[in-house]
Protein backbone atom coordinates (compact mmCIF):
# COMPACT_ATOMS: atom_id res chain seq x y z
CA UNK A 1 0.00 0.00 0.00
CA UNK A 2 2.56 2.37 1.12
CA UNK A 3 4.30 1.74 -2.18
CA UNK A 4 1.25 2.63 -3.93
CA UNK A 5 1.62 6.24 -1.88
CA UNK A 6 -1.43 5.31 0.45
CA UNK A 7 -1.14 4.99 4.21
CA UNK A 8 -0.89 1.76 6.21
CA UNK A 9 -0.54 0.63 9.35
CA UNK A 10 -0.22 -3.41 9.78
CA UNK A 11 -1.20 -5.08 13.26
CA UNK A 12 -1.39 -8.55 14.63
CA UNK A 13 -4.39 -10.65 14.66
CA UNK A 14 -5.47 -10.98 18.07
CA UNK A 15 -6.99 -14.03 20.22
CA UNK A 16 -8.99 -14.31 23.10
CA UNK A 17 -6.83 -15.43 25.68
CA UNK A 18 -9.78 -15.70 28.15
CA UNK A 19 -11.34 -18.66 25.24
CA UNK A 20 -8.46 -19.76 23.83
CA UNK A 21 -5.97 -20.76 26.24
CA UNK A 22 -4.75 -24.23 27.36
CA UNK A 23 -6.56 -25.46 29.89
CA UNK A 24 -6.43 -29.63 29.60
CA UNK A 25 -9.65 -30.91 29.30
CA UNK A 26 -10.32 -33.87 31.96
CA UNK A 27 -11.80 -36.38 29.03
CA UNK A 28 -8.97 -36.03 26.48
CA UNK A 29 -7.90 -39.22 25.30
CA UNK A 30 -4.19 -38.94 23.98
CA UNK A 31 -3.92 -42.49 23.10
CA UNK A 32 -6.71 -41.04 20.16
CA UNK A 33 -5.02 -39.08 17.37
CA UNK A 34 -7.66 -36.34 16.16
CA UNK A 35 -7.04 -34.06 13.40
CA UNK A 36 -9.44 -30.83 13.34
CA UNK A 37 -9.41 -30.10 9.49
CA UNK A 38 -10.95 -26.10 8.81
CA UNK A 39 -13.84 -26.68 5.95
CA UNK A 40 -15.01 -23.74 3.99
CA UNK A 41 -15.96 -24.94 0.28
CA UNK A 42 -17.34 -21.63 -0.45
CA UNK A 43 -13.90 -20.02 -0.11
CA UNK A 44 -11.25 -21.18 -2.83
CA UNK A 45 -8.42 -20.05 -0.79
CA UNK A 46 -9.06 -22.32 2.26
CA UNK A 47 -7.89 -25.06 0.04
CA UNK A 48 -10.16 -27.54 0.78
CA UNK A 49 -9.46 -30.52 -2.14
CA UNK A 50 -5.91 -30.06 -0.86
CA UNK A 51 -6.69 -30.85 2.27
CA UNK A 52 -8.94 -34.01 1.45
CA UNK A 53 -6.20 -35.09 -0.75
CA UNK A 54 -3.40 -34.63 1.99
CA UNK A 55 -5.97 -36.79 4.64
CA UNK A 56 -6.26 -39.57 2.25
CA UNK A 57 -2.99 -39.49 1.45
CA UNK A 58 -2.25 -40.27 5.48
CA UNK A 59 -5.03 -42.81 5.26
CA UNK A 60 -3.15 -44.87 2.72
CA UNK A 61 0.14 -44.60 5.11
CA UNK A 62 -1.92 -46.62 7.34
CA UNK A 63 -1.67 -43.74 10.36
CA UNK A 64 -5.10 -44.16 12.64
CA UNK A 65 -6.88 -41.28 13.62
CA UNK A 66 -10.35 -39.37 13.73
CA UNK A 67 -11.06 -36.26 11.70
CA UNK A 68 -13.35 -33.22 13.16
CA UNK A 69 -14.10 -30.87 10.65
CA UNK A 70 -15.47 -27.87 11.49
CA UNK A 71 -16.12 -24.44 9.59
CA UNK A 72 -19.11 -25.41 7.42
CA UNK A 73 -22.27 -27.05 7.95
CA UNK A 74 -23.37 -30.16 5.36
CA UNK A 75 -20.23 -31.48 4.32
CA UNK A 76 -20.84 -34.52 1.98
CA UNK A 77 -18.62 -37.62 2.58
CA UNK A 78 -14.34 -36.82 2.66
CA UNK A 79 -13.78 -40.18 1.05
CA UNK A 80 -11.52 -41.28 3.97
CA UNK A 81 -12.19 -44.33 5.54
CA UNK A 82 -11.88 -43.79 9.07
CA UNK A 83 -14.43 -41.85 11.87
CA UNK A 84 -14.88 -38.35 10.51
CA UNK A 85 -17.48 -35.98 12.38
CA UNK A 86 -18.54 -32.80 11.09
CA UNK A 87 -18.87 -30.77 14.14
CA UNK A 88 -20.18 -27.67 11.60
CA UNK A 89 -20.00 -24.00 12.46
CA UNK A 90 -18.78 -23.32 16.00
CA UNK A 91 -19.06 -20.55 18.87
CA UNK A 92 -15.36 -19.66 20.20
CA UNK A 93 -15.71 -21.64 23.35
CA UNK A 94 -16.72 -24.82 21.66
CA UNK A 95 -14.06 -23.99 19.28
CA UNK A 96 -11.09 -23.93 22.08
CA UNK A 97 -12.89 -27.41 23.48
CA UNK A 98 -12.41 -28.81 19.76
CA UNK A 99 -8.36 -27.21 19.54
CA UNK A 100 -7.87 -28.96 23.25
CA UNK A 101 -9.29 -32.41 22.21
CA UNK A 102 -7.55 -32.55 19.35
CA UNK A 103 -3.95 -33.71 18.67
CA UNK A 104 -3.32 -31.60 15.36
CA UNK A 105 -4.61 -28.50 13.51
CA UNK A 106 -5.02 -28.51 9.71
CA UNK A 107 -5.58 -24.85 8.26
CA UNK A 108 -5.12 -24.69 4.74
CA UNK A 109 -5.12 -20.50 3.34
CA UNK A 110 -3.71 -20.05 -0.38
CA UNK A 111 -3.85 -16.65 -0.07
CA UNK A 112 -3.84 -14.65 2.87
CA UNK A 113 -3.39 -15.32 6.48
CA UNK A 114 -5.70 -16.54 8.86
CA UNK A 115 -6.77 -16.18 12.46
CA UNK A 116 -7.72 -20.03 13.02
CA UNK A 117 -4.06 -20.83 13.24
CA UNK A 118 -3.13 -18.67 16.06
CA UNK A 119 -6.51 -19.55 18.34
CA UNK A 120 -5.54 -23.42 17.62
CA UNK A 121 -1.95 -22.75 19.03
CA UNK A 122 -3.29 -20.76 22.05
CA UNK A 123 -4.85 -23.96 23.10
CA UNK A 124 -1.80 -25.57 22.83
CA UNK A 125 -2.17 -27.21 19.00
CA UNK A 126 0.08 -27.65 16.38
CA UNK A 127 -0.69 -26.44 13.59
CA UNK A 128 0.04 -28.22 9.54
CA UNK A 129 -0.22 -25.06 7.20
CA UNK A 130 1.10 -24.80 3.45
CA UNK A 131 4.25 -23.08 3.07
CA UNK A 132 3.74 -20.04 1.52
CA UNK A 133 5.04 -16.40 2.23
CA UNK A 134 1.74 -15.20 3.51
CA UNK A 135 1.64 -18.13 6.20
CA UNK A 136 5.79 -18.30 7.30
CA UNK A 137 5.85 -14.66 7.51
CA UNK A 138 3.47 -13.77 10.30
CA UNK A 139 4.21 -16.59 12.72
CA UNK A 140 6.98 -18.41 14.71
CA UNK A 141 7.93 -22.00 13.38
CA UNK A 142 7.69 -23.30 17.37
CA UNK A 143 3.60 -24.80 16.78
CA UNK A 144 3.36 -24.69 12.91
CA UNK A 145 4.63 -27.17 10.36
CA UNK A 146 4.80 -25.50 6.86
CA UNK A 147 4.74 -27.95 4.16
CA UNK A 148 5.47 -27.68 0.15
CA UNK A 149 1.19 -27.29 -1.33
CA UNK A 150 1.39 -31.13 -2.10
CA UNK A 151 -0.95 -33.27 -0.41
CA UNK A 152 1.37 -36.33 -0.52
CA UNK A 153 4.17 -33.45 1.77
CA UNK A 154 0.93 -33.28 4.63
CA UNK A 155 1.22 -36.63 6.76
CA UNK A 156 2.38 -37.83 9.45
CA UNK A 157 5.95 -37.26 10.43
Amino acid sequence: MVDRGNSAVSFPLAVDAEIYNKTEPEDKNPSIKTIAFYVRRSTPRRLYELGVLALRALFELGDSFNIVTFGEDNLPDLGVAVKVSHAGILEPKALADLYRHSSVGLVLSGTNYSLVPNEMMACGLPVVDIDAHHTVSPISPVQHFWHSPHHRSLHWR
